[in-house]
């Protein structure tokens, strides 16, 4: 019986030996030697508190660490991000480090708490939802209790009292043996919840686990006043000391948790799972149904096919492109705020999508094709924009070319093109002989360098920006005409439409993610602005 208190004394005993022993031969006397003797399957066999712990350190890398003592099949990944994670886990302070959903987040966070608590005692306090805590709390609890890779290397670290392990009383806290030089009066590890009594906690390190797992406002406000009310307090003010803070999530939204750390001196680190090279992200009109009848009658569909229409780059390779870019074709807030950091709100930002407004082509029976509605009407004006972009790289805003028709006091956009082009009056020509465009205004940069080519067209307007975030103003100003149902769009959604350029699905997909910041290679706002 290795657990009773005489055994567990010899076991101890033993190891001090072979310490002693060592050293009279003139070899290192590494505390690491003395449980090397037991196998991991005597280990097991073993109670809780009976082997001593080592004081090792390894000096294997955080994810070498992780994959061997939780395995490297759990761990298999070996991406840059995966590094980042551990570094911010580490040694950053006041970090946000936001990662898709599935990238391994919690499980990092899992294994870089299990290998610093074995090795550098201090005060840990984590922070999480309050459904998460006794998940999270386990995560780390069981491995050391029962990994006998874990015990043989470091020993039993965990208080034990008469045979019963702390750990398992509390079930959020666990305190270190008193075999450890340690002296602090909070526990060597918690987890909490903003619904926990916390308050007086004076931990070395905080970290917030994706402290809000939904999208609530009500939720975010109480979390951020907690925050000041509670945590803050926690941060020493002594000189000298320091209370480490790092996170880890999964973007929320433009005024969620971790964008209120931002205005608190917070920096923050993002991973999106794929990079869009070139093109667009699929969206619902890419989608191709399979309809049949089931069995009870009703008229069911399944995912037939879905067309790509970009480049793209996965930042893990071993996920799988195919289901991302289904989740972006069929649910397009979730794709870009779970999977790719870049938040877009199902009834938009700035803008609300119940006052967006389109209209489908018609079938023309005098034309024989579809078009706008208003191809026929009497005192339609038609009027042009060009945002013109010089870059070609994948980063570069896009070129905007938008046809703007008004009729009976109402707005239209009919047609136009975004994307990237080399020659832009060529683009341009189609639309002024197709419309006889009444003005078209031009950047007047670009229309300073090209304004030889525009001279065979009338009605061409220059403009340049004179004021500070004049572009902002400009997309800014359109929401009372969105509102009031002054503006509409013309929906074109067909593998043509799409092919050329046509700025419905762009429009739609910035007039949902404006927030009123300068735009990224991911949201860009040209179309909008446009």
């Amino acid at each position: 019986n290795t657990g009773t208190k005489r055994n567990r004394d010899n076991i101890r005993q033993t190891n001090r030996g072979r310490d002693q022993s060592s050293s009279n031969q003139g070899i290192s006397a590494d505390k690491l030697e003395y449980h090397q003797h037991l196998d991991l399957s005597a280990i097991r066999r073993i109670k809780y508190g009976t082997l001593e712990p080592t004081g090792y350190i390894s000096d294997l890398s955080d994810l070498g660490w992780a994959q061997q003592y939780l395995g490297a099949n759990r761990f298999r990944w070996d991406e840059p991000y995966i590094n980042s994670t551990f570094d911010v886990l580490r040694t950053y302070d006041k970090t946000n480090l936001r990662l898709w959903r599935g990238a391994g987040k919690t499980t990092m966070w899992i294994a870089s708490n299990l290998r610093r608590f074995n090795e550098i005692p201090i005060t840990r306090l984590n922070i999480c939802s309050p459904k998460r805590v006794r998940v999270l709390f386990r995560a780390i609890r069981n491995p050391l209790l029962r990994n006998p890779l874990i015990r043989r290397n470091y020993g039993d670290v965990i208080d034990v009292d008469d045979g019963s392990i702390q750990a398992s009383r509390t079930d959020k806290m666990i305190w270190y043996s008193d075999d450890i030089d340690y002296d602090h009066t909070d526990p060597a590890f918690r987890v909490a919840s903003r619904e926990d009594d916390v308050i007086g906690s004076r931990p070395a390190e905080i970290h917030y686990e994706d402290p809000t797992q939904r999208e609530s406002e009500l939720g975010v406000i109480k979390l951020k006043e907690w925050h000041g009310e509670v945590m803050r307090p926690m941060l020493s003010l002594e000189k000298g000391l320091n209370v480490r803070e790092t996170m880890t999530s999964t973007s929320k939204g433009d005024a969620d948790f971790g964008a209120y750390l931002i205005t608190q001196g917070w920096s923050y680190l993002r991973y999106k799972s794929v990079e869009l090279i070139e093109g667009q992200f699929p969206t619902k009109s890419d989608v191709v149904w399979d309809y049949f009848e089931s069995e009870s009658g009703e008229i069911e569909r399944k995912l037939k096919s879905i067309t790509y229409r970009g480049k793209y780059k996965l930042t893990n390779p071993q996920m799988d492109l195919d289901k991302l870019l289904e989740i972006a074709a069929l649910d397009y807030p979730t794709f870009m705020s779970q999977y790719q950091n870049e938040y877009v709100s199902r009834t938009g930002i700035y803008f609300n999508v119940m006052y967006w407004m389109e209209r489908d082509k018609i079938d023309c029976g005098t034309c024989k094709i579809k078009h706008h509605p208003w191809v026929h009407e009497k005192g339609v004006i038609y009027y042009c924009a060009i945002d013109p972009a010089r870059g070609q790289t994948e980063g570069a805003d896009n070129t905007a070319i938008i046809i703007f028709a008004i009729h009976n006091g109402i707005g239209m956009i009919v047609d136009g093109f975004v994307g990237k082009t080399t020659d832009i009056i060529k683009e341009y020509d189609y639309f002024y002989r197709t419309y006889n465009l009444t003005w078209t205004l031009v950047e007047k940069t670009f229309a300073q360098i090209d304004m030889n080519r525009f001279n065979r067209y009338r009605g061409i307007i220059p403009y340049q920006d004179t004021v500070l975030k004049a572009k902002m103003m400009r997309i800014d100003a359109m929401r009372p005409y969105f509102t009031d149902g002054l503006i509409t769009v013309l929906k074109q959604d067909s593998v043509q439409d799409k092919e050329e350029g046509k700025p419905y699905q762009f429009l739609y997909n910035e007039y949902l993610s404006y927030n009123q910041t300068d735009s990224t290679p991911s949201r860009k706002d040209d179309a909008i602005d446009c």
